[in-house]
């Protein structure tokens, strides 16, 4: 059994130093940082502990771990000297506390928030921690919310009062500060296990706000998709997603990085492989949706690996602002319904995502099962389609039992297969004239080549692109809007 470690405390000119003995004949001597030259009470207190830590280290054969803890005794105060003395006090009693993870106890709230929604930490800890789907949202939250207060604060450090102080900056709804306060939770959870950063959660389960009432969010109606989709002024491929998403009801997210290799248009089918849920499955499509989609790959003449959804050039849609771009479609084709515009705390204006609402809703009224809803949608709990009930009841009552078939609603992929190549070219040209525009007005810049890829896989001849490239230079002298 090792010999019972002391300590004294010796100051030395200006400065207190403890004198521990870690080894038989070795008492060195470690500069108390946190000491001034009066406190000689606080050098005293600190050396006495120093010599307890030291001794059930030794006792327990983890003497390995007393250079660390004199360093981090000698230097550390307050709620991290508190929290690093639980640390070594559980590791020299056995508990499940890593050496090799006891240094990051100083680890900040943001750089370890930044391994989760990085996903380093389900590279980490496979089978423990899940991959995030909805990284870009939870990273929103937690740059407007969450890092303006514990950035810079160690995990250990972060109390139960910075956690409501942030709840009370929360402005808008009761799901909004409830994802905020989940979002802080899970990653100390994380940090907690399988990080062992901390040995407790300083959020206890029950402070996390309620949902509240959730907002209302309204659906699409027959006549409103028909105008939508018949909309020249709407680019095309925009249109072909949201008569998609409304008629098929998968999430926008899914639907983004669809590849035509999931497709398979002579037996009708899709298959979901990247979902929120993560379960695989293959379900059947609409005929008019078949019959859309079959033509639009002939206008596209993509590859297997291509997405579906795509922008002119073949790059993918940004998801981040999909919403304030179907609004901005739907008054572009003349619909102004109010209750598609307007946001309160009870009712929220209409989102690309509830295209798939419009989905939900008009199936439930057309007498389709929630099991058949809950094949296409991917929803597991009965609850969730049984949200829209009601809405399904009024839309029974008002005749919105079924959309137009896609083929026939959208125009351009109406007929026998043929497609007005002309006609589709000179919409890509106008479109992409459009987002020059918008660019410089934004100040971002849009290089000539882009424009000359997306015309090229479309095949356009020279006379297209001489136009673009007039587009691109009327746009680039135009003022600032």
């Amino acid at each position: 059994m090792p010999r019972r470690a002391t300590g004294n405390a010796v100051r030395y000119g200006d400065k207190w130093y403890a004198r521990i003995a870690t080894a038989p004949k070795k008492r060195p001597a470690i500069h108390l940082a946190t000491c001034g030259p009066n406190d000689s009470e606080l050098a005293r207190e600190r050396a006495a502990l120093m010599a307890d830590l030291v001794r059930e280290l030794r006792r327990a054969k983890r003497d390995d771990f007393v250079p660390t803890t004199l360093k981090k005794l000698a230097t550390l105060s307050g709620t991290r000297l508190t929290s690093f003395v639980k640390l070594a006090r559980g590791y020299a009693a056995g508990t499940e506390v890593l050496l090799a993870r006891a240094p990051a106890a100083e680890t900040t709230f943001r750089s370890f928030a930044e391994r989760w929604t990085s996903g380093d930490l389900a590279r980490e800890f496979p089978g423990r921690v899940k991959a995030k789907k909805t990284t870009h949202d939870d990273k929103c939250r937690l740059e407007k919310w969450v890092y303006p207060a514990l950035e810079d604060i160690p995990i250990p450090e972060v109390t139960l009062d910075q956690y409501d102080a942030i709840l009370r900056t929360v402005t808008g709804s009761d799901a909004t500060r409830r994802h905020v306060a989940q979002l802080i939770r899970r990653v100390l959870q994380l940090a907690v296990y399988p990080a062992r950063l901390i040995l407790v959660n300083p959020i206890p389960r029950g402070a996390l706000p309620s949902k509240g009432t959730p907002r209302a969010f309204p659906y699409l109606y027959p006549s409103e998709d028909r105008c939508l989709l018949g909309c020249g002024a709407v680019p095309l491929q925009r249109r072909v997603l949201y008569g998609f998403l409304a008629r098929e009801g998968m999430r926008e997210r899914e639907a983004l990085v669809l590849k035509w290799e999931q497709l398979d248009l002579e037996r009708g089918t899709v298959s979901v492989e990247d979902n929120k849920t993560d379960d695989y499955r293959t379900r059947p499509l609409d005929a008019g949706v078949v019959a859309a989609l079959s033509t639009w790959k002939k206008m596209r003449k993509p590859e297997g690996s291509d997405l579906v959804f795509c922008d002119a050039d073949g790059t993918a849609l940004n998801s981040d602002r999909l919403a304030e771009q179907f609004r901005r479609h739907l008054k572009k084709a003349g619909i102004d319904r109010r209750e598609l515009f307007t946001n309160t705390d009870k009712r929220g204006h209409v989102r690309a995502h509830d295209l798939r609402a419009t989905f939900v809703t008009i199936s439930l009224a057309a007498g389709k099962s929630e099991t058949w809803v809950a094949d296409r949608t991917g929803h597991h709990s009965s609850a969730q389609i049984g949200n829209y009930r009601r809405a399904a009841r009024t839309a029974a009552e008002l005749g919105h039992v079924a959309l137009d078939p896609l083929d026939e609603a959208i125009p351009e992929l109406h007929g026998d297969g043929k497609v007005d190549q002309t006609k589709w070219r000179e919409q890509v040209v106008q479109q992409l004239t459009e987002i020059v525009v918008e660019s410089r007005a934004r100040g971002d810049g849009v290089a000539l080549i882009i424009v000359e890829r997306a015309l090229r896989k479309l095949g356009a001849g020279n006379g297209a692109r001489r136009k673009a490239r007039r587009g691109t230079r009327n746009a680039a002298r135009a003022p600032n809007i």
